[in-house]
């Protein structure tokens, strides 16, 4: 297999090879940046806030993200693709500067600071994986996705260093400015990634079946009559609410052992860190390798199995060290081998639905999942947490068995006619 992929890479030339290395590139310094500003979000929160406060954020961050998908469906159509990451980096560039030099001023600052967080980051990665599902083929995409996460979680591994050695010497807040650098990269990476695309040979053009300004609920009707992007919803909202339930799990533990704030800042680094390990082996070996040998349908099916028999040891053996693995697995797949497979299903997809549709569901519910999560948490004893959890695994894999039935694998069916 090793093999095979060396042998396709080497098919890439001249501007489509400069296009496969500009989008790894890209994917390094957002999960780079990420990597800095997460930790740093999650430590002002906790210290301003405590874990209890968490599914009140995760709840407010739904009319958050809905106001910024809007804006965002508005801008793309008109304005274009690397125009909107500018604005996206510049608003994120001003926000981490304010927050590393204000955010003790103001006591709700580390609330909004959270939510601007989550929303931002999911936004980056939605522009730049729109383009690449817009420009490399399905046959190509189980050797290149790998890649193109797997450079992610190099990035993501790499400046996960910076708080884990530096929290406890320059101080949680002043973290942020390490990430201005990695917001000029990208701008950098992104300008001539777009050019690279413009000279590639028989490129889908990226251009919206109307011109006028969109809206967050043209990206709803592009969903509503596609049995695909349906299946691509539930299947990343199940991701999504089970992560943050066991997120909450994971808190708790967190900070019952670990009482300070750069105590928990340089812990949360260190897991992060090892968690990108797991994505890095996972992106760059595991994802290829797993498609290669038991297929796309199988590979979306043993996600929720492994997850859910994970959380399973932890229901018979409750500790730190299990919820830790449980949380840091889901993490990581997430990022890894759920990723290029789900991102696989867009491929087939119109450019409205790569790009209107993707951010409803990549960024609006993706983030909103949390909520309904939240809601869990405030309603249920702590106790049934779990319990939920285990059943949207259930329901997870009940659609990947009724999705991928009668699909033939590498060509997910769209139900658009």
């Amino acid at each position: 297999m090793f093999t095979a992929l060396k042998v396709e890479l080497k098919k890439y030339k001249g501007f489509e090879f400069f296009f496969i290395i500009l989008a790894m590139f890209s994917s390094f310094l957002i999960t780079a940046e990420a990597s800095i500003t997460k930790p740093v979000a999650h430590s002002l929160f906790m210290e301003a806030f405590g874990v209890a406060f968490f599914p009140y954020v995760w709840i407010a961050v739904i009319p958050a993200s809905f106001l910024v998908v809007t804006i965002y469906n508005m801008l793309v159509v008109k304005i274009g693709c690397f125009r909107m990451l500018f604005f996206t980096v510049l608003a994120g560039a001003i926000v981490n500067v304010s927050t590393a030099s204000y955010v003790h001023n103001f006591q709700t600052w580390p609330f909004f600071f959270y939510i601007w967080k989550d929303i931002y980051i999911m936004l980056m990665f939605q522009q730049l994986w729109s383009v690449i599902n817009s420009t490399v083929h399905l046959a190509k995409a189980r050797y290149l996705y790998g890649l193109f996460f797997g450079f992610g979680g190099l990035g993501s591994m790499l400046a996960s260093m910076i708080p884990g050695f530096l929290a406890m010497r320059v101080g949680t807040e002043k973290l942020l400015y390490f990430s201005l650098p990695f917001f000029l990269f990208l701008l950098l990476a992104y300008y001539f990634l777009m050019r690279a695309r413009q000279r590639i040979d028989q490129v889908e053009t990226i251009a919206f079946s109307q011109n006028r300004v969109s809206d967050f609920f043209e990206g709803i009707s592009l969903i509503k009559n596609s049995s695909l992007l349906r299946f691509i919803l539930l299947v990343v909202v199940a991701m999504q609410a089970a992560s943050t339930l066991l997120d909450y799990q994971f808190n708790i533990f967190v900070s019952n052992f670990l009482t300070t704030t750069n105590e928990r800042t340089a812990y949360f680094g260190w897991f992060f860190g090892l968690v990108n390990i797991m994505n890095v082996l996972l992106q760059l070996f595991g994802s290829f390798f797993l498609i290669e040998l038991i297929g796309l349908k199988k590979c979306h099916m043993s996600i929720p199995v492994f997850l859910a028999s994970s959380l399973l040891s932890f229901l018979f053996f409750p500790s730190f060290g299990l919820i830790a693995f449980t949380y840091g697995s889901i993490k990581a797949l997430d990022y890894s081998i759920f990723g290029v497979v789900k991102e696989m299903l867009y491929i087939p997809l119109s450019i409205d639905q790569k790009f209107k549709a993707k951010a409803v569901i990549d960024v609006f519910l993706y983030r909103s999942a949390k909520a309904i999560a939240s809601l869990a948490i405030l309603v249920l004893p702590i106790f049934w947490i779990d319990y939920v959890t285990m059943a949207i695994f259930t329901i997870w894999i009940t659609a990947v068995v009724t999705r991928f039935r009668h699909v033939p694998e590498y060509e997910p069916k769209s139900s658009t006619p």
